[in-house]
């Protein structure tokens, strides 16, 4: 008869396997986003993802020290997963926030070497079989006893905080894999189906501020040529009326001179209209008409002795 202890056993080891069968293939997902590549083994890193790990360990030195981190000093630990790596990038932003003044006095290859033992140690879940100090200390180029007073001072910089949820994890996981891919598609100027899927929301938002950046772009030109024509026409509108002023003085100097023919005595006489007021309609024919209709009164003809009341008077231009 099996007891309930061989039954919880049994269901441990086969959730076990589950998450192990799982966990194969999320490595084996993230290996191709992270440019590990099917050629190489499981225990190298990708160039891609070594500059992006090298970068960020170095930024931490800027304008401070010389010593730097290269490839070379990533990728000769071999003692590397690509989770470890993801976890030492979460240790190093958190030490940061901590500790500012402690990331500036350890180099950034003892850094990365200290920071990544201790995510591998955390990635194995403190199952230290595969985890030895002695080969870090070995593949890092310093002494077994350096990189233990590295790791204590590491801890109490970080005050300890060495869990990392599963949340955590995966957004730090999605950030470097959009970088990657943005920047290795930018580096060959063509990108993967499975590059375009990473960048897909970060596109669609490319995509929504450019088309509301060229709609503000249009409405500024639309106003800059509305703003334009519109001082070009205030401009052309006092010419006008300058014009026009000169013109009406004109023809009312023509004016004080005047032939006047009368159709009904068939007389012609002159009379300078000074004092008579004139309603004057202007017409649009082969020549300009005015015809001026008002009470005339007090016109001294020249061959006419009489004076005469004309009714209405005909100018011809």
């Amino acid at each position: 008869m099996v007891s309930l202890f061989d039954k919880a056993s049994q269901a441990a080891k086969n959730s076990n396997k589950i998450m192990s069968m799982r966990h194969q293939e999320f490595l084996k997902r993230i290996k191709k986003t992270l440019y590990y590549g099917p050629s190489n083994p499981n225990r190298m890193i990708s160039q891609p993802l070594a500059q992006h790990v090298a970068s960020h360990f170095n930024e931490t030195h800027r304008n401070y020290d010389l010593n730097i981190l290269d490839l070379k000093t990533v990728s000769r630990i071999r003692q590397q997963t690509p989770c470890s790596l993801i976890l030492s990038l979460i240790y190093l932003e958190r030490l940061i926030k901590a500790d500012p003044n402690y990331v500036r006095l350890v180099s950034p290859s003892e850094l990365f070497l200290v920071t990544l033992m201790v995510s591998a140690k955390f990635y194995s879940d403190y199952d230290e079989s595969d985890v030895f100090a002695a080969n870090f200390a070995y593949e890092g180029e310093i002494s077994l006893e350096r990189l233990k007073q590295l790791e204590i001072s590491f801890l109490n910089a970080i005050e300890w905080k060495i869990f990392v949820s599963q949340n955590e994890f995966y957004e730090k996981l999605k950030t470097v894999e959009k970088l990657l891919a943005l920047k290795e598609g930018l580096v060959r100027n063509s990108f993967t189906y499975a590059e375009m899927n990473l960048l897909a929301p970060t596109m669609e938002l490319a995509k929504l501020i450019f088309h509301y950046t060229t709609i503000l772009m249009f409405t500024y030109v639309c106003s800059i040529m509305t703003i334009a024509l519109s001082s070009i026409i205030l401009t052309s509108i006092p010419l006008q009326l300058a014009t026009t002023n000169e013109n009406v003085t004109n023809s009312t100097a023509l004016l004080r001179h005047v032939m006047i023919f009368d159709d009904e005595t068939e007389c012609a006489f002159e009379k300078t209209p000074a004092s008579c007021n004139f309603t004057i309609d202007f017409a649009l024919f082969n020549n300009f008409e005015w015809e001026m209709k008002k009470n005339y009164q007090d016109y001294a003809a020249f061959e006419l002795g009489p004076i005469q009341k004309i009714n209405q008077v005909r100018v011809v231009w």
